[in-house]
């Protein structure tokens, strides 16, 4: 799925099956089987474990948690980042 057609700036995330754009929920991502898993790859979209259509820009910072976090987390850690 393509979260950020058009973003320039701001940040995106994803926490579970939802997505989010500058803190606020924007949608859902598609969900796999139990077992199935993807690599994670920055900058680019990932199509069924392949790398392609690259982020032509930088990365500021990147957060990766081991919980799934709320909507309230989410607005936090996007705060966070704006200030960076």
């Amino acid at each position: 799925p393509n979260i950020a057609p058009t973003k320039t700036s701001g940040t995106l995330a994803m926490a579970g099956g939802t997505t989010y754009r500058d803190g606020v929920k924007e949608g859902s991502v598609l969900t796999f089987d139990a077992g199935t898993y993807y690599a994670i790859i920055l900058g680019g979209v990932n199509t069924a474990g392949t790398a392609g259509a690259f982020l032509e820009g930088k990365v500021q910072a990147v957060a990766i948690y081991d919980t799934i976090l709320t909507d309230a987390q989410v607005a936090a850690v996007h705060t966070a980042m704006a200030a960076l």
